[in-house]
């Protein structure tokens, strides 16, 4: 998906859980960092649903692709840091091996992403509330 708001593109995947009756919508969980938390969030709703524990709910995770490059730490450091961080921009080489150097400081545009093109899409697609969703991660996440 390459979004409006940042020139990029990103890996979303998902699972879902529970069933749907009639015309309801699931809920939606978003995990922010998907290199770093996407699996585990997959595999938490996928155990849970095997003992009917989870009402209906869709976990998205969302990422950068696999073979990006720069890697998924540089572009994390843009989009889930709520200002700019100078210190750490030129390190940015050094930590990752490349010489490519994203601002920091993305956080805005991100969420705007991921409220305003992500859920709706999301929403299009799938049988799901976009206004009933949580968004989580680690760290930065």
């Amino acid at each position: 998906m390459r979004p409006d708001y940042i020139d990029d593109v990103f890996r979303v995947s998902g699972k879902s859980s529970g069933r749907l009756m009639g015309d309801a919508r699931a809920s939606l969980v978003i995990a922010t960092d998907a290199e770093l938390s996407g699996g585990a969030l997959q595999s938490l709703v996928g155990s849970s649903a095997i003992g009917l524990d989870l009402p209906p709910l869709y976990a998205v995770s969302v990422g950068y692709p696999l073979d990006a490059h720069p890697s998924f730490a540089v572009r994390r450091n843009r989009d889930l840091t709520p200002s700019p961080w100078p210190a750490i921009e030129p390190l940015m080489h050094a930590m990752t091996g490349t010489p490519v150097q994203f601002a920091t400081g993305g956080a805005d545009a991100y969420f705007a992403f991921l409220d305003e093109e992500l859920k709706p899409a999301l929403a299009e697609a799938f049988p799901v509330d976009p206004d009933d969703a949580t968004l989580t991660g680690q760290s930065f996440g």
